[in-house]
């Protein structure tokens, strides 16, 4: 995790609180009868899914625009720099 620089706190969240999720989304299919839709039919759900959704791809899309902004220095660019002297 310190090589990728994650931080330690979402993982463990998530290794604590996946198995509840993933039970009580079994169970609420179960009800709906395997119909999705149920978990945008009330507008709680569906406001607190579209925040989700709009964190999620708010994260994706600054992780790739910070990535493509970060263009690595030639060779050239590093020696011009290093024969200026100082002062």
């Amino acid at each position: 995790m310190r090589l990728l620089k994650f931080s330690p706190a979402p993982l463990l969240i998530g290794l604590i609180l996946g198995p509840a999720m993933e039970q009580h989304l079994r169970r609420s299919l179960i009800v709906s009868r395997g119909d999705p839709t149920i978990f945008i039919q009330h507008p709680v759900s569906a406001t607190i899914l579209a925040a989700a959704g709009i964190v999620l791809i708010w994260t994706v899309y600054k992780s790739f625009s910070a990535a493509g902004s970060q263009e690595p220095e030639s060779e050239s660019d590093v020696s011009k720099k290093t024969d200026q002297p100082n002062g």
